[in-house]
């Protein structure tokens, strides 16, 4: 079957080849659309996957970081025990106490000096002199004692007189520094 149209008589376009190309024409109206939604929801669907994969590799990391925030508490909380609120500030004198009867040290006199306050801390500064007698070896304990204690203390000086009777007793003077919450810094939220 041959259909004579007269503009193909001139042309080289067959009519499959024009049924073809409108039929072409027609489905690109028909499916423009859903195409240009099909490609939208391609783009979401790679910006959603790049978030999953986010999400994913932070899932990977938490227990890394559970761990981690865990370990800082415990220091936290460690460094918190060792700073005793100000009004405590007998607890030092207790403790200073007790460890030099542990090292054999004799203390003649402790005496806490002023407060020192700097406003941009949390913590307040407490210097006690400390007049003893006691052997070289038993203040280098005491010492020791001191500042690796379960409170924040650090020494600031010491001096040694060393003893002529040949005793063995020297007579020493210790400036140390302690450190306390400024009142009121402390609360129970901080200490649970």
């Amino acid at each position: 079957m041959n259909i004579d149209i007269p503009i193909l008589k001139n042309s080289k376009i067959s009519l499959q080849q024009l049924l073809l190309g409108i039929g072409l024409i027609v489905c690109l109206l028909l499916t423009g659309s859903q195409v240009i939604h099909v490609v939208k929801i391609s783009k979401e669907l790679s910006e959603k996957k790049k978030v999953l994969q986010e999400l994913d590799a932070g899932m990977k990391n938490f227990a890394a970081l559970e761990q981690e925030f865990a370990f800082l508490d415990k220091n936290f909380k460690d460094f918190i025990n060792r700073l005793p609120s100000q009004k405590e500030f007998p607890v030092f004198l207790e403790l200073i106490s007790r460890m030099a009867k542990e090292n054999n040290v004799k203390i003649i006199a402790i005496e806490p000096q002023k407060v020192i306050n700097n406003p941009g801390l949390f913590f307040v500064r407490i210097l006690i002199f400390i007049d003893a007698f006691c052997g070289y070896h038993d203040f280098g304990k005491f010492i020791n004692a001191l500042e690796s204690s379960e409170k924040l203390m650090k020494v600031e000086t010491m001096t040694i007189n060393a003893d002529e009777d040949g005793g063995g007793q020297h007579q020493v003077f210790l400036a140390l520094n302690v450190f306390c919450f400024k009142e009121g810094i402390l609360n129970e939220a901080v200490t649970q």
